[in-house]
């Protein structure tokens, strides 16, 4: 956007004459398509800052990402950009038709959060198939489970355990675990060289 502003901006508004419809045509094209990359590109700083929020890869979230953004832009070319421009209605037409369009997509098509049955909506049921990502296929088999009203921390806590190598709980952690105890030889002070030969002079004078 910051690029494209100062290269089109003022061509558009020289070659026009000034024309207020193609120029404000022009700056909601740069807007609209600044915004839809925002959402879709994976060197977009919001998705790289997203992707590090959530712990989350950024391709996986680039890819799970990219087809409600995908219904955004197919929706507001359909029913905004395309017949807007060729004046079929008026702009709050557009946004009325707009706003329904994507309550109808939220409401039939999207899945709640924590679904009973883990569904997922059909964008992300494709993704899954065609990569078959084990992580989006745990994440569905956590979702099952928390909507059941399972704790998953307990089993969280579990697995993160599992990932250290080689490692044993400590003497706090595992306190049934017998500490040997030291031997005499190991309490008794080991004397010092010097002494001793000193003691073994005065012994044999």
């Amino acid at each position: 956007m910051s690029i494209l502003f100062p290269l089109l901006l003022v061509p558009t508004y020289e070659a026009t004459n000034g024309d207020p419809l193609l120029f404000y045509s022009t700056v909601a094209g740069v807007l609209s398509g600044s915004v839809a990359g925002d959402h879709m590109s994976p060197i977009s700083d919001t998705t790289v800052l997203s992707a590090l929020a959530s712990e989350c890869g950024l391709m996986n979230h680039v890819g799970t990402q990219a087809p409600y953004a995908v219904v955004a832009i197919i929706i507001s070319t359909i029913v905004g950009t395309v017949p807007i421009g060729f004046d079929a209605w008026p702009n709050w037409v557009g946004l009325l038709l707009g706003l329904a369009a994507i309550i109808v997509f939220v409401y039939f098509f999207c899945k709640p959060v924590l679904s009973p049955t883990g569904a997922w909506d059909p964008f992300i049921s494709i993704y899954i198939k065609l990569t078959k990502d084990e992580t989006l296929e745990q994440l569905q088999q956590d979702t099952i489970r928390a909507a059941s009203g399972e704790d998953l921390s307990a089993s969280q806590t579990v697995a993160a355990k599992k990932l250290e190598d080689n490692s044993e709980p400590s003497v706090e952690e595992n306190p049934s675990k017998d500490v040997a105890a030291p031997t005499v030889e190991e309490v008794v002070a080991v004397p010092d060289s010097k002494e001793a030969l000193a003691t073994e002079e005065v012994l044999d004078a």
